[in-house]
């Protein structure tokens, strides 16, 4: 991992939930998760956190900028899957009630769109 504050295994446990929730939201293979990881680091703007990686040109950019980068690359093109994870409506208070943990792992998106 490119950042020391991602050697704490508490840290380092939330950073690979949001990754996997971002790989599971652009059906991208789980191949990539080793490979983001080794890139990514936490940044800190007026004491909010946020993750930024380092592309294949040194940019810094978004966990879905990369993921959605290795899209297109041949490596990767083949093996990814659906594009959208399923919807559930904000309003459907059973639903989001028995779907909450998919809803936390990122395999059901809440949105009414």
């Amino acid at each position: 991992m490119a950042n020391n504050d991602l050697t704490n295994p508490g840290t380092r446990a939330i950073v690979t939930a949001e990754v996997r929730a971002v790989l599971l939201k652009h059906g991208a293979p789980s191949s990539l998760m080793d490979e983001i990881l080794d890139r990514i680091s936490i940044r800190w703007v007026h004491n909010e956190s946020f993750l930024r990686l380092k592309d294949d040109e040194g940019s810094s950019i978004t966990i879905d900028d990369y993921v959605l980068n290795r899209k297109t690359d041949p490596k990767y093109a083949k093996q990814f899957t659906k594009s959208d994870p399923p919807r559930i409506s904000a309003s459907d208070q059973e639903g989001l009630h028995a779907r909450f943990e998919d809803i936390a792992l990122g395999k059901v998106i809440v949105g009414d769109e």
